[in-house]
Parts: C-alpha cells; structure tokens; sequence
C-alpha cells in the first residue's frame, strides 16, 4: 500500500505543479514588472496577492497530499465494495433487486465525490443559498442512481449504447428548450456542469468495478468490453435531474453579493475545520454504512479483506478532509481574484486567451486519467491511433473550449452558451452514429476526464470571479461542461479516422495478395460453379 501511496503522490503532483509554476509566473510578472502594477507601481493592484499566494502553495502541498489519500482508499475501499456488491447481486438474478439497490448505490457513491462537493459548495453559498449544497448533491445523486441502474440492464441485456444516448440527449434538450435561450442559458450550463463532476476520483473507480463485476458474472464474449460507456451513460443523470430540479426550484443568482472568504476569514469565521469534518462525514458515511449491513447480512467477507476495506474507508475520509480544506482555502479565493483583478481592467484581457490556453494543455498532460485512456485507444485502434497524437487532439481541444468561454464571457456578454452546447452536443450525437460502438462507449465515458481538480477548484473560481467584475452573473457556468465535451469529440473524429485508416490498410493488404492472374482463376471457377 504504501508503494501505491507513493505512486499517487509523484501521480498528482505532476498533474498540480504546472499550474503552480504559472501561477508562481504571473504573481511575480504581477509584482515586479512596473507596467502591471505590484510593488513597483503603487497604482495599480497586482494580479495576485501575497496574502493569496502564500497559502496556495501550502495549499498545493497538502492537495497533493489528500487527493493521492482519496485515490488510495477508493482503489482499496470504493472499487472493492462496487466489485463484491455487484458481482454479488448480479449472481442473485434478481432484476428489481438490482435495479433499486443501484440506483441506491448510486447516490451514496455520489455524496462521496469531491468535485461535486466543491463545486455544490460553490452553487449553494455563491449562487443561491436558499438551494442548498445537499439540494445539489441530492439531485445529481439521484441522476446518478438512476442512469447508473439503466447502464447496468443494458450490460445485463445487452441492449444499444448508441439508442440510449440519443435518448437520453433528446430528453435533455426537450428540458432545455422548456426554459427558452436566456433562461436555458444559466439552467443548461449548471446542468451539464453538475454533470461534468459526477465522474471524478470517487464515482469512475467504484464504477468501473460495479459494472465490470457485473458484465463478468453475467458472461458472454463481449463481457470484457461491455462495462464501457457505464460512467458516460451515468453522467447524464445529472444534467437531467438537474434541469427538472431548475422548473421547480429556479436558481436565483446572489453571485455578486456573496464574497469568497480569504483564508483568515475561513478559518477563524466560517470554522471550516469543524466544517470540513461533517462534509465528509456526510459524503463518506452513508456508502460505509451501507456497505457494513450489507456484509454482514449477504457478503460476510473474510477478516483480512474486509479490514483492508476498512481502512481503504479510512483514507478515503481523510483524503476527502485534506482535499476539501485545501481547495477552499487555498484555491478557490486564489482564482477568483486573479479572475476579477485581470477583468478589472480591459487591456488585460488578451491575457485571458494566453491562460485559457495554458490551463487546457496542463489539464491535458497533467491528469493521469488521461494518459490511461490514451493508452487505451492506442490498443484498440492496434496502434493506427498513436497516443501522442491523441493527446496532442485533447489539449487544442480542451484549451479551446476553456479559451472559448473565456472569450464568450469576455467579449460576448449577450451570447447565450444555449447555442454552444446544442450545437456542440447534436455533433456529438451525430459523430456517434458512424463510429464503431467501442469507440462510441470510450467517447462518453471521456468526457468527465477533463473536468477534474484544476477545472473545479481553479478554472470555475476564476471565472466566477471575472464575472463578478464585468457584472454579468449568467456567464459564470458552463466552462466545466464544455471542458468535458471536447473529449468525447475528439476521441469520435479520432476513431472514424482510425476507421478510414484501417479500410485503407485492408485493402491494400487484398490488393498485393490478388493479381490478374489470380482474377481470371476465381472468375473461371465461379462460371465452372454456375455450370453445375
């Protein structure tokens, strides 16, 4: 284990540090060059403070820390329990047992997931507090539950992943086309948003197992490829639960009046510490709970692989504790005032498109579920799609969806993202009708990849701060959620090109292996055949 651990520290702390070298960069830019301000030009305020500064790279440190604790645990703790659970209930071949019980399992893995956790925190003190952090979690734990269980009948039944999506996706832009452009505008991009951070560290490990579990105990000969496209089908749940969420209970946005708390003020006036405390008592509680009863009546596990659970449990809360302190005081306030200082001022703002760009190549290189996922197309396309040059694909991409928004909140206040998303999602849809299926499944289960710690704990504060200076509160969502389309984009043009390229070699290789002779043969026997 404590080779694992070391494994996930050297893991999460190459995918943090290239955000720290370029926040290290434009806090002392920020400081020491006179033409933006610092202490060489008392007019001007710097981009970033020392007092943020400081505890951001502490911050960094002990994210580090508690993240690499997170992912320990749910590979010894949250994987395990999908694993046995789900193997468990499938070998029952009780359908309606299996269908509540997911759904059940679905929302408390959910509570887990600290994503939504951050960015629930975010919509239920910044956005709306009559809504409600639970509220939040509540709603994208349904989701979650509920299309988890209809990923896992159709591993069971083996039914179309493809006529599912579509499905799914025209119920999703009924709902969105009830609330019209302006209001669908804000609803959407919370929608997709809440989606988009359902597929973290908690829910994709957990998932993975439950429905590789499941398809191994039902059989078959596609059991090993039939768990793909389970977390891609699960995160639409949320948008769905969501925008139903939005007709009864419409968002009201006090983003401007509610101010992030600097470090200081957390600690001695919000009393985050005990705080922290009862939100992973919350996330973590239920699911541990669960998982007891559970043993003890059904599964009764043996001592030493049900102690490893246990402490597996343990890490997690306490990775989940450290992961959460760290983000809320030393990124969060961070990003918003780099956000607002840099809006403060419109000849800043091309710096806006430098470090959109920046931040989607480091989301890119540095998230190690990336790389796993390369490497997973590069051996099913048997190595036409090179992994380089899928991830060279996802870095323009991502970084142009975050520049995308960047510059839609900048520079096109009264465009609605309403006509990003549809657009970029029927595309989707429509590049999903031509691929060959495991590369459908693989696309949509990428899309959460993307929108991981750096999406949330920086990209989303740093926008809501820009928008808090330039007053225009509706453009704030929607970045995380067009983060996490861009992947499944360029996963479908990379598997339709490794589709052409294949036909291509195929061809050839019929070409060289048949001359004019060899025609004449087969012709001359196909007219013998016909004679007879």
């Amino acid at each position: 284990m404590a080779k694992g651990f070391f494994k996930k520290i050297l893991e999460t702390f190459l995918s943090i540090i290239p955000m720290v070298v370029i926040i290290t960069i434009i806090f002392l830019i920020s400081y020491f060059v006179p033409s933006f301000g610092g202490i060489l030009n008392n007019d001007k305020v710097p981009f970033i403070s020392l007092n943020s500064y400081i505890p951001f790279l502490i911050c960094s440190l002990t994210l580090v820390v508690g993240s690499s604790l997170f992912q320990l645990g749910a590979d010894n703790a949250l994987s395990k329990v999908g694993q046995e659970i789900g193997s468990h209930l499938t070998k029952k071949k009780n359908i309606v047992l299996l269908v509540v019980l997911t759904i059940a399992l679905g929302l408390l893995i959910t509570f887990a997931e600290p994503d939504l956790t951050v960015f629930s925190d975010i919509i239920g003190k910044q956005i709306d507090t009559t809504l409600g952090t639970w509220i939040v979690k509540l709603a994208a734990g349904i989701g979650v539950g509920i299309f988890l269980a209809i990923g896992i009948v159709r591993i069971i039944f083996q039914k179309s992943f493809k006529i599912i999506i579509l499905i799914s996706y025209g119920l999703i832009f009924a709902l969105g086309c009830l609330f019209g452009p302006v209001a669908g505008d804000a609803f959407l991009s919370i929608s997709f948003d809440t989606s988009a951070v359902t597929t973290g560290p908690a829910t994709v490990p957990f998932v993975i197992a439950f429905g590789a579990s499941v398809a191994s105990a039902r059989g078959g000969k596609d059991s090993s490829s039939d768990s793909f496209g389970l977390s891609g089908l699960m995160s639409l749940g949320p948008v769905i639960s969501m925008l139903i969420l939005c007709l009864f209970k419409q968002p009201e946005s006090n983003i401007l009046a509610i101010e992030v708390h600097n470090w200081y003020e957390q600690i001695v006036q919000d009393n985050i510490f005990i705080e922290m405390i009862f939100e992973v008592l919350l996330g973590v509680g239920p699911l541990f709970i669960f998982f007891i009863i559970y043993n003890f009546i059904f599964l009764k596990l043996k001592k030493e692989k049900l102690i490893n659970i246990l402490i597996g449990f343990g890490l997690t809360a306490i990775g989940l504790y450290i992961f959460l302190l760290s983000a809320s005081i030393g990124f969060k306030g961070l990003a918003e005032e780099l956000g607002r200082n840099i809006a403060s001022n419109p000849s800043y703002y091309y710096l806006f498109i430098i470090i959109g760009l920046l931040t989607g190549i480091i989301i890119v290189l540095g998230e190690p579920s990336i790389q796993i996922l390369t490497s997973q197309v590069e051996e099913i396309s048997a190595g036409i799609i090179k992994k380089k040059t899928m991830i060279i694909t996802l870095a323009i991409g991502v970084g142009l969806a975050i520049t995308l928004e960047l510059a839609r909140n900048v520079f096109f206040n009264g465009f609605s993202s309403f006509y990003l998303f549809i657009p970029l999602y029927l595309l989707s849809i429509f590049l999903m009708l031509f691929v060959p299926d495991i590369y459908a499944s693989i696309a949509f289960d990428s899309g959460g990849i993307a929108s991981g710690t750096i999406s949330v704990c920086f990209v989303l504060p740093f926008v809501i701060g820009m928008s808090k200076e330039i007053n225009h509160v509706s453009n704030s969502f929607g970045i995380i959620g067009m983060v996490s389309c861009m992947p499944i984009l360029c996963i479908e043009m990379l598997g339709i090109s490794s589709k052409i390229q294949s036909n291509i070699i195929q061809k050839r290789a019929r070409k060289s292996f048949v001359g004019y002779e060899d025609a004449q043969i087969i012709h001359f026997m196909e007219l013998e055949y016909e004679d007879k």
